[in-house]
């Protein structure tokens, strides 16, 4: 089976539906539900509305127009409904297994470059230094993307990750996760805050420079 996320099939991790994670999820699906009750409960009147502009439009496509209107938003509703139930059911969060800390997604980049950009990337991550990976190449619009960055912070534990990937769907890969904590954890907190990487870290803002790291 394929894997669906960088965690999925690490021990170190456990998957959780959460209300906090399904919040989106669930007010779409509130107001697809009102929406869908409005609909029905007023589709006589839009009826009788759309025949009344569909016999004064100045033409055949304009008719068919108001004709539809009312089964289009009727169609819409159902549609906003079933995308809510649909995210509320595919919503969930990671946890460290030990702790039960939730992971919480710091950044997330996108760029195109297939595997050559993803190893590129790992091993800037993997020598875990500041210069070494920030400032961050040149990203992407989401559509064009084909290799994904993503850091998450496990804050109470002083851990984050670097995940990789790249594809999509059935076919995405995933480059091993890079684990942070100590003085790196703090290193790359800082880059983050600095610029969301995508400038390189001052010194006098680096922990691994700093007189208590030395």
């Amino acid at each position: 089976m394929a894997k669906r996320s960088p965690f999925d099939d690490d021990p170190r991790f456990t998957r959780h539906r959460t209300l906090r994670a399904a919040r989106t999820g669930l007010i779409i699906t509130a107001v697809g539900l009102v929406g869908l009750v409005l609909a029905t409960v007023f589709m006589p009147a839009l009826v009788d509305t759309a025949a009344e502009q569909a016999a004064d439009a100045s033409s055949s496509r304009r008719a068919a127009q108001a004709t539809f209107a009312p089964l289009a938003i009727w169609i819409l509703t159902v549609a906003l409904l079933v995308a809510g139930l649909l995210s509320v059911f595919r919503s969930y969060e990671w946890r460290h297994a030990e702790s039960g800390n939730r992971l919480r997604r710091a950044l997330y980049a996108t760029f195109d470059g297939g595997m050559a950009k993803l190893q590129d990337l790992h091993a800037r991550f993997m020598r875990g230094e500041p210069s070494a990976y920030a400032p961050l190449p040149d990203t992407v619009l989401a559509k064009y993307a084909d290799t994904y960055l993503e850091v998450w912070d496990v804050p109470e534990d002083t851990v984050a990750y670097v995940a990789l990937s790249t594809g999509k769907g059935r076919g995405t890969q995933y480059a091993g996760l890079v684990r942070y904590e100590g003085m790196h954890y703090r290193a790359l907190k800082a880059a983050i805050a600095d610029s969301q990487l995508r400038r390189a870290l001052p010194d006098a803002a680096n922990p691994l420079l700093a007189g208590d790291a030395r």
